[in-house]
């Protein structure tokens, strides 16, 4: 296989001794080690096959072989006494893992930096491999490979370690194993760890508290720091009626999920009942409380934002949807306070970035015609499309790729609505603050004491709140998205090619990790 030629290939060009394999089996897949110049590398996971785990194991060799400063013991422990020909099994459980990307943005110039540091008496070294986006050269990836060496005899070399029932249930909706290339192990025991109860210090030291970031009815979400990387963590108390198995499901959206304007799930950890999920970034403001206070700053500060960012920010939504609709999840709760404003700070002033956030009732589908649903879904009601208040069936809108040409639903998507309405929401705050007041008002005023967007579209947009927004084309894509008749609602697709506004930050795959300011 090509790994295991270019791996032969660099031990000629060094003129080190050719690699030896060896390949045993453990459980149902296989393992396999390679020693290089007297250093050993083993794969992490188990393959299916043991022409797959030599290769396996040839490409984690070479890829961190090929930086100089990286071998001779910086990411592979010496060969032990004894070696392989002493008749012992020599067990190693290793993990290679993309570690953090710790961007400095103090100079115009982006630079990168990384954290290493020695855990449960394991080695943590790592290797850089620099990456580029449109043009210009930046650090975008590295591997870290944590060890643990122990020694020991076995006489039956297929015994496996028996894996924890929530290690099992993980296995089975696909967040493990993970790919030693992907990830990010944040704990030293991977990404999705398990505690004690009586480990409450160790994970207090990991993960350091910095402040409490909001609360809902059934989490508290926290701002901590692991390492160099400001996190939010999202932790949720379980019972019989909040299950593990069912929360677990937002980190499995996530995992699809990998895009410039969504948030990042860097790990999971459970200790007794409480699952916490690890997020990235950890924002200084949701849209909720942003617009909020712009309509009520007079800062010229907050104009250039309401100017450049906040207008940018309908492109980036209407983008966001759009790819999250293409990998066939419907997000199922947009609102203000779960679309997150990242502060960025640099030389020519402070830009924000915006992250959809909270995909706990999000749901996915394996094609189209599945996401024709008709059962009964939580909302936010102020948000909510009329047919999910009606409990109405429900899909995507319109077509959604050329990989499903053909295939229009019977309904548009409930995302596109409530999408339209954090729009007008956002031009009415761009045009004036009074705009933003008299829209509250429109709706409070609604005779039935109903406050939702969709009891009161007609007296909205009858009240003309919207004529002096300075791109007429936002309010009547609004007005589209808002339609009360679902069949009348374009796709995001659709709307981005109405708003064709510069979209230079939207990108899939998710934002590099940046070190917390000291």
């Amino acid at each position: 296989m090509d790994s295991i030629s270019d791996l032969q290939g660099l031990c000629d060009r060094w003129k080190w001794p050719q690699p030896e394999y060896l390949v045993h089996r453990i459980g149902d897949g296989y393992h396999c080690e390679v020693m290089v110049d007297d250093l050993e590398y083993s794969t992490p996971l188990e393959w299916e096959t043991a022409e797959l785990a030599k290769n396996a194991a040839a490409k984690i060799a070479y890829l961190q072989i090929r930086s100089a400063s990286g071998h001779r013991g910086i990411l592979a422990a010496r060969k032990m006494p004894g070696g392989w020909g002493s008749g012992e099994f020599l067990y190693r459980s290793t993990r290679v893992s993309t570690s953090f990307v710790i961007t400095s943005r103090n100079s115009s110039t982006s630079t990168n930096t990384f954290y290493s540091g020695k855990s449960n008496g394991s080695t943590s070294a790592n290797t850089f491999y620099s990456a580029s986006r449109g043009g210009c050269a930046s650090a975008s990836t590295f591997y870290s490979t944590r060890t643990r060496w122990s020694r020991s005899i076995r006489e039956d070399p297929t015994e496996s370690p028996v894996p924890s029932k929530w290690q099992q249930h993980l296995h089975g909706v696909k967040l493990l194993p993970i790919s030693p290339f992907d990830e990010t192990n944040w704990s030293g025991r991977g990404q999705h760890a398990e505690f004690d109860s009586s480990e409450q210090s160790e994970i207090d030291a990991l993960l350091q508290f910095r402040g409490i970031l909001g609360h809902s009815a059934t989490a508290l979400v926290e701002k901590v720091q692991c390492k160099r990387i400001l996190l939010a963590r999202k932790r949720i108390k379980c019972n019989w009626r909040l299950k593990r198995e069912d929360l677990i499901k937002e980190v499995e959206h996530l995992q699809r999920l990998k895009h410039s304007h969504i948030v990042r799930a860097v790990g999971t950890y459970v200790i007794a009942n409480e699952l916490s999920i690890l997020l990235y970034p950890a924002t200084e403001y949701n849209l909720e409380d942003l617009l909020g206070s712009l309509a009520e700053s007079e800062n010229p500060k907050s104009q250039s934002f309401l100017s450049h960012d906040l207008f940018r920010a309908f492109a980036c939504l209407i983008n966001t949807i759009d790819f999250i609709h293409g990998q066939l999840i419907k997000h199922m709760d947009i609102k203000p306070s779960n679309i997150l404003v990242k502060a960025n700070r640099n030389i020519t002033g402070t830009r924000y970035h915006i992250y959809l956030a909270d995909f706990g009732i999000s749901r996915s589908y394996e094609n189209p015609e599945d996401a024709e649903t008709d059962s009964r879904t939580a909302c936010t009601r102020t948000y909510a499309a009329p047919e999910v208040i009606r409990q109405e069936t429900r899909g995507f809108s319109a077509v959604l790729s050329s990989k499903y040409t053909g295939f229009t639903p019977s309904n548009s998507c409930l995302d596109i609505f409530s999408l339209g309405c954090v729009f007008l929401e956002m031009i009415s705050v761009i045009c004036s603050p009074m705009q933003r007041i008299q829209l509250l008002v429109t709706r409070r005023l609604n005779p039935d004491n109903d406050w939702s967007y969709q009891a009161n579209m007609d007296r909205i947009f009858s009240a003309d709140l919207f004529r002096h927004f300075f791109h007429p084309e936002i309010p009547e894509v609004a007005k589209m998205m808002t339609s009360l008749d679902p069949q009348h609602r374009p796709s995001a697709s659709e709307i981005r090619k109405i708003l064709r506004a510069p979209t230079h930050c939207c990108y899939e795959g998710s934002v590099p990790f940046e070190a917390a300011e000291q």
